[in-house]
């Protein structure tokens, strides 16, 4: 699937993609134009998700202007159901912004990391026999990860 050129026109229909890909660029910008080649080739791997990208000086695109505080070109946007879920600045190599976008958009992951550490007490007598024993400390992770196809 190719990437779709965003403009004013077809920007609130973009948004309301289940799962699209927002890259701010503009001809100028040389990471820019080192990142559109990254773009194209993940439109290709994953035609399930909405490839776009919005050249801000070649269009007056005020609605995404007004929507994103776009201080680093390029700025790329993963919209999941029109809600945005990450956003990403610069550059990335092909195998980054893929694990990126699999981990937000494809996946659809949920994550939850707890650790649950014991407070570390000042060594005496009374709460350790010895100061060469360390306390023990427990971590554990929960994981759990959902499927949205």
């Amino acid at each position: 699937m190719p990437v779709e050129r965003i403009t004013d026109d077809n920007y609130a229909s973009f948004r309301k993609s289940k799962r699209a890909v927002l890259v701010a660029s503009a001809t100028w910008c040389p990471a820019c134009n080192t990142y559109k080649p990254v773009v194209s080739a993940l439109a290709e791997a994953m035609p399930y998700v909405h490839f776009g990208e919005a050249v801000l000086d070649e269009g007056h695109l005020g609605q995404l202007k007004r929507d994103y505080r776009i201080e680093e070109l390029p700025t790329t946007i993963l919209i999941r159901g029109g809600e945005d879920v990450f956003r990403f600045e610069g550059s990335y190599n092909y195998n980054s912004a893929l694990a990126i976008v699999r981990n937000n958009l494809v996946i659809g992951s949920s994550v939850h990391v707890r650790m649950n550490n014991k407070p570390k007490l000042p060594w005496n007598s009374k709460q350790s026999p010895s100061p060469s024993v360390p306390q023990e400390s427990k971590a554990w992770k929960e994981t759990s990860i959902f499927w949205n196809f």
